[in-house]
């Protein structure tokens, strides 16, 4: 900005995407996932077949990052991935990037694949057979915000594909749960991972 090029006037701040660790409690949090437990033995850590460390989940969610056991030879994916600080000495500063493997991450990663679901599955246990209200909470829970009258229409829509395309896929594989109540899940699912993904979760503008 040409009126503040040292940036340090408090009327503006350039958008920032969250550390590491706020970002891993935040989608722990806003999708209800988050246990409050403090203090005691740090979280274990576990490898996935395909390569991925992840935090063993517990009974009630998983605990904050700050409780995740860091380990030099299996640091966990998300956390290492988003810019945690290196277990390294002389490590005398946060380093920030932007880089593919963070969206790949958001994307494919198997913690925010299993929030998307879970809240999904709250969703509609609150509010069955409407669809609108679903959108609307997912909206105020994720982006404090409701969402404007396209971004519902566009919603509402794009659920309604997600479903006639998750009962194709779950009628090929020849699933044995009820296909049209796992499509609606899956479709829902669907849009909660998009929204957990998007920049305007990601980052503080």
């Amino acid at each position: 900005n040409r009126k503040d090029p040292q940036n340090i006037l408090w009327s503006r701040m350039p958008m920032r995407r969250m550390d590491a660790e706020v970002l891993f409690d935040s989608m722990l949090a806003v999708t209800g996932r988050l246990n409050l437990k403090a203090f005691g033995p740090p979280i274990e850590v576990e490898k996935l077949p395909n390569g991925e460390i992840i935090a063993k989940e517990g009974l009630l969610g998983w605990r904050r990052a700050i409780y995740v056991q860091r380990l030099r030879l299996t640091p966990v994916t998300f956390l290492n991935l988003f810019d945690a600080p290196l277990l390294a000495p002389n490590c005398t500063e946060r380093r920030y990037s932007t880089v593919a493997p963070q969206a790949l991450q958001i994307m494919n990663g198997h913690m925010v694949r299993k929030l998307a679901r879970y809240f999904a599955g709250r969703l509609i246990e609150s509010f069955p057979q409407d669809p609108t209200k679903q959108v609307n909470h997912l909206y105020w829970s994720v982006l404090s915000r409701a969402p404007s009258t396209s971004e519902m229409k566009v919603a509402i829509q794009s659920l309604l594909n997600l479903r006639k395309e998750w009962q194709i896929q779950l009628e090929s594989e020849n699933i044995e749960a009820p296909r049209s109540l796992r499509a609606e899940w899956s479709a829902l699912g669907s849009l909660c991972h998009a929204i957990l993904s998007s920049a305007e979760f990601l980052y503080i503008d």
